[in-house]
């Protein structure tokens, strides 16, 4: 990234745009495709939705455990609360910069495919402006997939570029292959003058 965008390496501006690589179709040659960083700043609110597997219904239903016992032992809505409270602090930060945020939240319950596809069947997405989730890898295709008819870019929160080249995904998180690829770059820009444990 750094290659391509040399002006970042006096940091991150507002309106900046940054060339991505394509993972895609990505060739010695190739062009990269350009994505804005940071939109011009619209009095017009902005939509956004939060698919998370709280799994509340499955809380509900079992008489056996207390909701303390869950939010102690369930590791995948652990998960879930930590991604949610992490957004409501992001969310925060940028209403307080004016922008204007609109939150919806969604409970994908578990890995199972039918539940993303009923949340997107029983609500009108027609005017969201971003889908952030659901964390498992065959919901955020089959988001994409549903939500594609809008143009909705759905970002995926925690996987690697790994399923189905839909052009509404974005991943936040790189390949090992691209962390490995800036951690040397990094040890050649310092003269390999670094200490990794």
């Amino acid at each position: 990234i750094l290659a391509l965008n040399p002006e970042l390496e006096k940091g991150v501006q507002e309106g900046m745009t940054i060339s991505i690589p394509n993972e895609t179709n990505k060739t010695e040659n190739s062009k990269f495709d350009k994505t804005k960083l940071i939109p011009v700043k619209s009095n017009d609110d902005k939509i956004l939705a939060i698919f998370l597997p709280f799994n509340l219904n499955k809380m509900e239903a079992d008489s056996t455990k207390t909701k303390s016992e869950y939010l102690r032992k369930d590791e995948t809505l652990n998960i879930a609360l930590d991604y949610y409270a992490g957004s409501l602090i992001a969310i925060d930060t940028l209403n307080k910069l004016g922008y204007n945020f609109k939150v919806k939240v969604f409970d994908t319950e578990s890995n199972a495919s039918n539940s993303v596809e009923r949340i997107i069947k029983n609500n009108d997405f027609s005017k969201v402006d971003a889908v952030i989730g659901p964390l498992y890898n065959n919901q955020i295709e089959q988001t994409a997939l549903l939500l594609k008819e809008y143009n909705i870019p759905v970002i995926s929160p925690l996987s690697k570029v790994t399923g189905k080249p839909y052009s509404n995904i974005y991943y936040s998180m790189p390949s090992e292959e691209i962390q490995r690829e800036m951690l040397f770059d990094f040890f050649n820009r310092n003269n390999g003058n670094a200490v990794a444990i």
